[in-house]
């Protein structure tokens, strides 16, 4: 391993960093899969372990010391041996394209203060054109 290269440790449970996409002063960017080896399928319930196929999606997440934090996140297609039907792999941490603690802080910040202040503070704005 050469002298520049950064390890990250997110501190999400359930999450494995797997590169660093982008590491610059004001950005950081992560690729992350869950360790999670069975998914259960939403049709019978019962659990899957065949991937059909991967996607990314990017999730934002709180700062890392001052730098806008997006995650990467490879995200698996299961496909059901028992019912044949095919779903995308979830995970507690992360709410549509945010991490939970991302969405508890914006909701904390949002009592107090304004909304307009939250958006500039967390650049939400930004969130998909940036």
């Amino acid at each position: 391993m050469s002298a520049d290269v950064m390890r990250v440790r997110l501190h999400l449970r359930g999450v494995r960093v797997t590169e660093v996409v982008v590491d610059t002063p004001t950005e950081l960017v992560v690729g992350v899969v869950s360790i999670k080896k069975l998914s259960g399928c939403p049709g019978c319930g019962r659990s899957c372990w065949r991937v059909h196929d991967r996607r990314r999606r990017q999730v934002r997440d709180l700062e890392i010391s001052g730098r806008r934090t997006v995650l990467l996140w490879i995200l698996r297609r299961f496909v059901c041996d028992w019912c044949g039907k095919r779903h995308m792999e979830t995970h507690p941490q992360f709410v549509g394209s945010i991490t939970r603690r991302l969405a508890r802080r914006l909701v904390q910040d949002a009592q107090v203060m304004s909304i307009q202040a939250v958006s500039r503070r967390h650049l939400i704005m930004g969130l998909v054109t940036d």
